[in-house]
């Protein structure tokens, strides 16, 4: 199910906005269980009765978070995916010769796993990954090599000092746990020299932690600052049903 949002970025000299589009997708059946039983197996941080403080819900979040790529069974291909295949599709990239897409993960394992994928389909991409010390050259390859059309990333590596206005299509697999980050993240694409409108798909699979996070970053908030009373208010968190 995909549907555009109102969200517009701030207008910054003549640099186009940013459409928005929220992505949302369902775990396979096997996958949700998985995230359920994780999602129990952390609440158990509530019942031993740990102060969730934020660095607490940050370790949480991203344990929650991280089971959307990485599923503990190979035999099942992350619903995510698939989102990424329809984006690609839509957006021509593999077919168009001056677009290329920029796709967000959190985690080197989720970097390498969605490289596979697009390996797998025979779709040129190219990794910039924290700890890496070309990744100014990767960028340049990125840029003006034509077979490569995706550039897989990560917040911390790729969500600020590099240039990418070249691109105009932005995907997030995985979403950043700050606003500050998401907007870094968006920033790499609508900066001066920019001339065209970009598109950023938040993707989120349902009933998990990212759609607590989805819907915070897109309103410029930060689902650290809430506060957790109860074992079921995290549950929500957790679930997707924090409003």
């Amino acid at each position: 199910m995909i549907y555009a949002t109102d969200t517009k970025a701030e207008d910054v000299l003549d640099i186009p906005d940013v459409n928005y589009i929220n992505l949302e997708y369902e775990l396979q059946w096997k996958h949700a269980r998985y995230y359920q039983e994780l999602v129990e197996e952390l609440l158990v941080v509530f019942d031993s009765g740990q102060v969730i403080d934020a660095v607490t819900q940050q370790a949480l979040y991203q344990r929650a978070q991280r089971m959307i790529l990485s599923v503990p069974d190979p035999k099942i291909v992350p619903a995510g995916l698939d989102m990424l295949n329809q984006v690609i599709e839509e957006t021509g990239v593999e077919r168009l010769h001056d677009e290329k897409l920029l796709v967000y993960v959190n985690y080197r394992d989720s970097n390498d796993a969605v490289k596979a994928h697009l390996d797998k389909l025979k779709i040129g991409c190219i990794q910039i990954y924290g700890g890496a010390t070309d990744n100014h050259k990767r960028v340049e390859q990125f840029r003006d090599d034509p077979a490569i059309k995706v550039a897989i990333t990560q917040p911390k590596s790729g969500g600020a000092g590099l240039n990418l206005q070249f691109c105009r299509y932005m995907m997030f697999l995985e979403l950043p746990i700050t606003s500050s980050d998401f907007e870094q993240c968006v920033g790499r694409i609508k900066r001066s020299g920019q001339d065209r409108k970009c598109t950023v798909w938040p993707s989120c699979a349902i009933g998990t932690i990212q759609e607590s996070i989805r819907e915070r970053l897109l309103n410029k908030e930060d689902l650290l600052q809430t506060v957790f009373p109860t074992r079921e208010t995290l549950r929500k968190a957790l679930t997707g049903r924090l409003r």
